[in-house]
């Protein structure tokens, strides 16, 4: 006797034994249908190139500003954002279009993305740096790829290692032409000064001065002397002659003059003709009547001519009795009155001398009362100069030192392992 589970089976069959049959059916058919399928092409080949960077101390620094920034702890973050940062893609595509190798914009996306990658430490973890670049046209492309962005990399931790210094160098050159027009403009004020002043406070300085005043003070005492003397001598003269100087000068004048001397000498002698004919004939004689218009017309050309010798053709005339004493000097008293000219000559000299004497003496005194201001304004433009001068030194001395620094300044970075060549596993069939 059968068991209960087969007969049920058999039952079970019975009853559905089209749909398995069916179920068959189309099991053979989709199997016979993927049977008939091409088989799937192989995948694209591609080249991986791999490298390595590994961090390095930076060495001692020679300037000061190094060692600042070795004491602050100068460095680079090794972080994967830094290591593929924009400055970095942009020299390495710049590089490698030189080299003629353009990427697309593509391609820099998944380099970004996924075929560049970049395996770096933990934070804390010293070291290498592990990097792999993916490329599907060529092993030498995807070597050549790879060690242009490794030495950029190690390129830009130096540029990043000398960004404080670059960012010092330019406030510093800025500076240092600011302090170097302010010194220049502090030199220009000194040298106007002396220019203007050096003269006096030099003569200060060297006793000249000094020496100028007490030589202006004897002159002055010789020349108040010799006027002394002078006006002793001007008063005897006066005394001699009953003459001031402007009177011998005028009786000089008239009695030197040829024309005076004629026209004086023709009245005379009308006057005496005048004399003796008056002792025979009456006064409305035709010959009188003739000497004495003759007389007037020869004193009024002698008046006229005294004027123009003494210089008062504007004034009032001269009386002809006062021309005729004064034009009539005999040549002793010519002489006296020469002498009292000369000297009242030489005396209008030494006054003049003295006045100048005295407005240089004045002067000189001045400048001296004026010396401690100068000295001290000189004083003040020199300290202003040596101010700048320092001021100027110390920013060049701190320029050339963070110069210095930025050239002896490394990068962070440097190729452990270079940029090669490892050909993939050929793809399972």
């Amino acid at each position: 006797m059968a068991p209960p589970i087969v007969k049920r089976f058999a039952i079970s069959f019975q009853q559905n034994y089209w749909l398995g049959f069916l179920t068959l059916v189309a099991g053979c058919g989709v199997s016979g249908l993927i049977a008939l399928q091409p088989p799937a092409p192989p995948p694209a080949p591609t080249y991986s190139a791999f490298g390595q960077l590994i961090p390095k101390e930076l060495p001692p620094a020679f300037t000061t500003t190094g060692n600042e920034l070795q004491a602050q702890g100068r460095g680079i973050s090794l972080s994967k954002g830094t290591l593929l940062s924009g400055r970095v893609f942009q020299r390495a595509t710049n590089r490698l279009e030189k080299n003629g190798v353009k990427l697309s914009p593509q391609e820099i996306r998944k380099m970004r993305e996924r075929n560049l990658v970049v395996d770096v430490p933990e934070e804390g973890e010293v070291g290498r740096i592990r990097l792999q670049y993916t490329d599907r046209e060529s092993p030498t492309r995807a070597t050549l790829i790879l060690e242009v962005f490794m030495e950029e990399m190690v390129d830009n931790s130096r540029w990043l290692n000398t960004s404080e210094l670059r960012s010092r160098i330019d406030a510093l050159s800025r500076r240092l032409e600011q302090v170097k027009n302010e010194l220049t403009e502090a030199e220009n004020r000194f040298y106007r000064y002396v220019s203007q002043q050096g003269s006096d406070l030099l003569a200060i300085q060297d006793g000249s001065l000094f020496s100028g005043i007490t030589s202006s003070q004897q002159r002055q005492r010789e020349l108040g002397l010799a006027l002394q003397e002078i006006d002793g001598r001007i008063n005897s003269l006066i005394n001699q002659l009953g003459l001031t100087p402007e009177q011998a000068y005028a009786s000089v004048a008239l009695s030197a003059d040829p024309i005076l001397a004629g026209l004086r000498g023709q009245i005379l002698g009308i006057e005496q003709q005048l004399e003796r004919l008056k002792l025979d004939l009456r006064p409305e004689h035709p010959t009188i009547v003739k000497l004495l218009k003759e007389k007037q017309v020869n004193e009024t050309l002698f008046q006229q001519r005294a004027q123009e010798l003494i210089g008062a053709r504007d004034l009032a005339p001269v009386p002809i009795s006062q021309i005729r004493q004064d034009s009539s000097l005999d040549p002793s008293r010519q002489r006296l009155a020469n002498q009292l000219l000369a000297l009242e000559t030489r005396r209008a000299g030494l006054f003049r001398q003295l006045n100048s004497v005295i407005a240089t003496e004045q002067k000189l005194r001045e400048q001296y009362e004026k010396f401690p201001d100068k000295q001290l304004q000189q004083a003040k433009l020199v300290q202003e100069v040596e101010f700048q001068r320092i001021v100027y030194q110390n920013i060049l001395t701190a320029l050339v030192d963070a110069q210095s620094a930025e050239a002896e300044t490394v990068g962070s970075l440097s190729v452990a392992v270079p940029a090669n060549y490892h050909p993939s596993p050929p793809p399972q069939p």
